[in-house]
Formats: C-alpha cells, sequence, structure tokens
C-alpha cells in the first residue's frame, strides 16, 4: 500500500509537469554577432510553435533565420491533453483495489499506458521526426559562422527537461495499474473461482417461511384425516 501510495502520488505530479510543460519553451534558436549583441531568437512550443519574444518588432536577420514550423500537428498536442485530463480523473477516482468489475478499469489502464507513449513520443521521436531533418542540433550545440560573423546557440530548454521528468514520475503508476489489473482478472478467472461463481449463480435462495407453511399445512391436513 505504501508502494502504490507512492507511485500515486508521483503519477499526479508527473501529469502536472507534463501539463506544464506543453506551455514551455522545449527548444531555443539563438544567434550572437561578433560584438556578443543578441541579433536571434526563437522560442518554440508544442502549443505555440516557433515565437521569437525578443524581437517582437521585427528584424530582418532574425526574420530571415526563423527556422521550419513544426510538423506535429496541433491535434495531437490537443489529443495529448484530453488524454492527461482522462489520467488523472482515473488516477483520482478510479481506484484499482475499491473499484469494479476490472473490465471499465481497464480502459483507465490503457489511458495511463497512452500517457506514457505521449511523453515518449515528445522526448524520443520529436527530435528524430522535426529537429534533426531540420538542422535544429539536439540537444544543444554552438556553431560558428566566420561568413556571418555569428555565433549560433541550439540548446533544448526547460518544457522539454520537464517533459522528461514527467515521463520518469508516469512509468512506475502506469505498469503497476496495469500488472495489478491483470493479476487480478487472472485471479479472477481461476477454474475454482469461475466454478463457485457459477454455483453462486444457479442456486436458489432457500424460502424457509414457504417450507414452514407448506410443513403446517401438511400437518393440518394429517390431523383432518385422523378425525375422519
Amino acid at each position: 500500500m505504501e508502494i502504490k501510495s507512492t507511485f500515486r502520488k508521483l503519477f499526479i505530479i508527473g501529469l502536472v509537469l507534463a501539463v506544464i510543460s506543453l506551455f514551455l519553451d522545449w527548444y531555443v534558436f539563438q544567434a550572437f554577432n561578433i560584438e556578443g549583441e543578441q541579433v536571434v531568437y526563437w522560442s518554440y512550443s508544442p502549443l505555440f510553435d516557433w515565437y521569437s519574444p525578443v524581437f517582437a518588432s521585427g528584424s530582418v536577420f532574425n526574420e530571415l533565420c526563423k527556422p521550419k514550423n513544426s510538423s506535429i500537428p496541433l491535434a495531437m498536442t490537443i489529443l495529448f491533453i484530453i488524454t492527461v485530463i482522462l489520467s488523472i480523473f482515473g488516477v483520482l477516482f478510479k481506484d484499482i483495489e475499491k473499484d469494479h468489475p476490472f473490465q471499465k478499469l481497464r480502459f483507465y489502464a490503457y489511458i495511463h499506458i497512452f500517457t506514457v507513449l505521449f511523453t515518449a513520443f515528445y522526448i524520443f521521436i520529436y527530435p528524430i521526426w522535426y529537429l534533426f531533418p531540420n538542422n535544429l542540433y539536439f540537444p544543444f550545440v554552438e556553431q560558428n559562422d566566420p561568413f556571418l560573423e555569428v555565433q549560433f546557440l541550439y540548446t533544448v530548454h526547460i518544457g522539454y527537461l520537464i517533459q522528461i521528468i514527467g515521463f520518469i514520475l508516469l512509468f512506475p503508476y502506469t505498469i503497476f495499474y496495469y500488472h495489478t489489473l491483470n493479476s487480478f482478472e487472472k485471479e479472477l478467472h481461476t477454474p475454482e473461482n469461475v466454478i463457485n461463481r457459477y454455483l453462486e449463480k444457479i442456486q436458489e435462495p432457500l424460502d424457509f417461511d414457504k417450507y414452514i407453511r407448506e410443513e403446517e399445512l401438511k400437518l393440518d391436513k394429517k390431523k383432518k384425516d385422523y378425525k375422519r
């Protein structure tokens, strides 16, 4: 129970971090001239794609260096948020040791698994799918361009790091939940338990009052026959 409680708390923290990370910067692309002045700044987040808060008024060089928009659909991020919300509901209100039948709990077991898979996608597939093909170096690189006389800086940011932490915290409870559910279902479907449930189903409850009334009627009938 202590292990389950610990895993559950870590899972909730992991869900919160996974959602918060979507609103933070995951990757930052910068450039500095030979005087050390920042001439390029672009941040990426799954919800807002690329934006440049430093050069909001517009800079020609900054605009020319803007990375290609992400190929990750916004619908995927929205689906991830929905999955996280369902996972929060499942971990708060669907206790595997109290709620039955187990068939309904299996839905939340799969939801927890999908949540972990989504976080794994952003952590492992996102760099391969989007960053590497667009020459956005991972996890961080400094690159000097002598022709432009600028230094480019590519680096992952706080949102991506928080997502990694969230993934680590989500994993234990997800495995525990799925494994425990499978164990309960196997126990439920052992031959002995199946036979016991069948016997309980076909066995009619004894109506003692009915039997007493029938015996009384028989006795009354015998008395009447005897008097005759």
